[in-house]
């Protein structure tokens, strides 16, 4: 495992893994787990449960282009409740839902503790998160698990609100293909939920000041539902259809030109803002 990597990750990795090893309960089975959440856990542990330093030595460690932040300063769980009335702790239930989920939101409670008690939180966006959203020159909600990776994100007290503040474009690029946490979810109800939490922190907040576009490929993409022009654009939100999902595979994206379609529509978005209205011309419906 370790032989072809450059020796300084190598020895990085190997301290971070035995890190968590030295810590892993008995009845841990590693088989399916990714190594890069085991070595993010094994720093965390090792830090006193402060994320920030294993994110930037991993950063660095990997020249990650850009900054890499957590969204909150707390050790939470992700809960659900579902459309039966039942209740999942814990990130690593969304995997397999049974029921679509009616509410999402942290707690302080801990799977496998006795009490039944449920303890709904919001702990408070992270003061340097906040300042990198208040300065952004865009905002994506990216594809990725829906549930755990993107709306998670959305659930501390002070994003929507930071978000609808922020003026720039905000850009939501949906999962192509099977995303096993989204079962039941068309595209257009992913971006009804995406606005819910939101505006659930940010009530006085439109469509509008939280998504301006979602970002797809009509033609490679293979989307929940299928592709609802008109209901997306009944919100006041833009469709953008760009060839980026990797044709051979609609699970994926290509990165290359994921980033080139994000930039170009990005630039397209801020120089419609900053055109002057009555400088705009009418397009004749015909050749729309």
């Amino acid at each position: 495992c370790w032989r072809p990597l450059p020796s300084v990750m190598a020895d990085v990795m190997r301290v971070h893994l035995g890190y968590f090893l030295e810590r892993m309960p008995d009845d841990f089975r590693p088989q399916k787990a990714s190594m890069g959440n085991l070595l993010l856990a094994g720093g965390y542990l090792h830090f006193q449960r402060n994320f920030t330093p294993v994110l930037s030595l991993f950063s660095r460690l990997l020249q990650v282009r850009g900054v890499v932040l957590p969204i909150v300063n707390a050790c939470l769980h992700l809960a659900a409740e579902l459309a039966d009335g039942s209740v999942l702790v814990g990130q690593h239930h969304f995997c397999r839902l049974t029921q679509p989920v009616r509410r999402l939101y942290l707690t302080v409670h801990e799977p496998g503790r006795t009490s039944t008690a449920l303890t709904p939180c919001r702990p408070p966006l992270s003061a340097t998160a906040a300042t990198y959203l208040q300065s952004a020159g865009a905002i994506c909600y990216p594809m990725g698990s829906f549930y755990t990776s993107v709306l998670s994100n959305l659930l501390p007290d002070g994003v929507g609100r930071a978000v609808a503040a922020a003026r720039c474009p905000k850009i939501y690029i949906p999962n192509s293909g099977k995303d096993t946490e989204a079962q039941g979810l068309t595209l257009t109800a992913q971006v009804d939920m995406l606005l819910r939490h939101l505006q659930q922190d940010a009530p006085q907040a439109g469509p509008g000041d939280l998504l301006h576009a979602v970002l797809l490929d009509s033609r490679h993409g293979r989307y929940p539902g299928g592709i609802e022009w008109k209901e997306l654009e009944r919100r006041g939100i833009e469709v953008v259809d760009r060839e980026m999902v990797c044709p051979d595979d609609p699970q994926h994206h290509d990165p290359e030109r994921t980033s080139v379609a994000l930039l170009e529509l990005v630039e397209e978005l801020r120089a419609r803002e900053r055109a002057p209205e009555a400088g705009t011309a009418a397009i004749p419906e015909e050749d729309a």
